[in-house]
């Protein structure tokens, strides 16, 4: 058994994967709550894997924590990903190749089984990527925006009629608000959806989404997407794969 870590700004996921198979991703806050904590409550009593594999996006001193409690507990040094200029027929289109952040770069890899025409790769969490991958494995560049929280904690923040306003759910009809808190929330999924499906119709792309918040997004896209919330993990396994050739 290899287990397979996804770390992003505010979640940690992982999945177990035996046999080519991944588990079922869980997924919690990190931010929340401390990290060594957590990793005794979920990980200790886990089966203990041949390899640990990790994509990191958060704060570098946990790739320290991990290091340390995998070797404590397991006597395991993990391994984690990085970004490269070619990995697995996917070629990173940046100018400076190291600089794409490990979790896109892992989610254009694991792209490339659904790459029959030209893919919109979008990543929804703390913050919004959106990436254009070619059909022929280039990845053209891509976007960043702000996430559904961080766009709504901007506006609350610098907003003085705004600062009481707190989202406890989504808003899930498609029509215009009625009131100042569905009025932002919709505002900030609309801006996300409709930058998707911009990019997605520019590239004659079909669109691909993961991340915490794709839930959110889904229903107020009007394009043909597939959704994947393991997306980072299934490029993970496949980059880890390579290294063992």
């Amino acid at each position: 058994m290899e287990l397979f870590v996804d770390i992003g700004n505010s979640r940690l996921k992982w999945a177990q994967c035996e046999k080519n198979a991944l588990s079922p991703i869980q997924a919690i806050n990190y931010q929340l709550v401390d990290f060594i904590d957590i990793l005794e409550k979920f990980w200790k009593n886990l089966a203990i894997p041949s390899n640990v594999y990790i994509s990191n996006v958060g704060k570098p001193n946990l790739n320290i924590l991990l290091s340390e409690w995998c070797g404590k507990v397991w006597n395991i040094s993990p391994i984690f990903a990085q970004t490269t200029q070619k990995s697995c027929d996917i070629l990173n289109g940046y100018e400076n190749p190291h600089t794409l952040g490990v979790d896109r770069w892992l989610a254009l890899i694991g792209s490339k089984p659904y790459l029959s025409k030209n893919l919109c790769v979008v990543d929804c969490g703390t913050a919004v990527t959106i990436d254009v991958l070619q059909i022929n494995g280039l990845h053209l560049g891509g976007l960043i925006l702000a996430g559904l929280q961080t766009s709504r904690d901007a506006l609350t923040q610098k907003a003085a009629a705004l600062k009481n306003i707190k989202f406890n759910q989504e808003v899930k009809d498609l029509n215009l608000a009625k009131n100042t808190h569905d009025g932002i929330a919709l505002g900030t999924i609309y801006a996300i959806a409709g930058c998707i499906e911009k990019v997605a119709v520019a590239h004659q792309a079909k669109v691909i989404l993961t991340g915490g918040d794709a839930i959110f997004i889904i229903p107020h896209l009007k394009c043909h997407f597939l959704h994947l919330p393991d997306l980072v993990l299934q490029g993970l396994t496949r980059w880890a794969d390579e290294q063992k050739l």
